[in-house]
């Protein structure tokens, strides 16, 4: 796990991957989306790809990305020359920006690059540093044994797969144990099978929701059980 720390490892797998991901829907800018004001501020941190934030500026969110990764940022900013979306390079342990500088932070699978939840407890602290009122966090989901497995599977052939998961009780822990002042915690559920509604065709049958799918498909993952979610959605609401 500790090469998913490396930029070499970064370099790489972006160069790999980045068309796959940008061919991919922008579910976590869905996400923002729906349950978050446009009249707010935001930064992606370890942006990656940027697929998120590209859709959100798209959108018209007030939004910035930052990455640690020069190739990816590159990549992003050749394909997107006319996107409004400000891209930076910072490191997310020493962010550039001044004290309480967005309502919202977030980072999409960031987390589950650290085994140490010392280096968790830093980036938490970072993050809260320069955020005013919710930092949000999404995880792969350990309660999914499923998708524990599948990627053990997957992680044989590429370590970009060989990451850390985790429980809720266990983001729970991390978060008190980082020492940061919070109003409170809230778990939401991110990802799952309520994903097929995205799809114009459902088991072989025309999907009339397709359209309205990126309002409906964020609320509906409420309805699924933590057993088969994709993804754990920590906020943490500050004072």
């Amino acid at each position: 796990m500790n090469e998913l720390r490396s930029k070499k490892f970064w370099t790489e797998a972006w160069r790999r991957h980045i068309d796959g991901y940008l061919r991919a829907r922008p579910r976590c800018g869905y996400w923002i989306e729906t349950f978050f004001s446009k009249s707010l501020t935001f930064l992606e941190i370890a942006s990656g790809s940027c697929r998120d934030s590209l859709y959100l500026a798209q959108r018209g969110f007030n939004i910035l990305a930052c990455d640690f990764e020069l190739e990816a940022l590159k990549l992003v900013n050749d394909r997107f020359f006319n996107s409004n979306l400000p891209l930076f390079s910072a490191n997310a342990f020493c962010l550039p920006f001044m004290d309480r500088s967005f309502d919202v932070t977030f980072s999409n699978g960031f987390w589950v690059c650290y085994s140490d939840d010392r280096d968790l407890y830093s980036l938490i602290r970072e993050q809260v540093r320069i955020t005013r009122r919710y930092v949000v966090s999404f995880v792969h989901n350990g309660e999914n044994q499923g998708l524990v497995a599948h990627f053990r599977s997957l992680s044989s052939y590429d370590s970009l797969y060989n990451i850390r998961f985790f429980k809720r009780r266990e983001v729970l822990d991390i978060v008190s144990s980082s020492g940061i002042l919070y109003k409170n915690v809230y778990f939401r559920k991110f990802g799952g099978k309520m994903d097929c509604l995205y799809s114009g065709v459902v088991n072989n049958v025309p999907n009339p929701l397709s359209s309205f799918a990126q309002l409906l498909v964020p609320r509906l993952y409420n309805f699924q059980p933590w057993e088969e979610t994709e993804r754990i959605v920590c906020i943490i609401e500050l004072y």
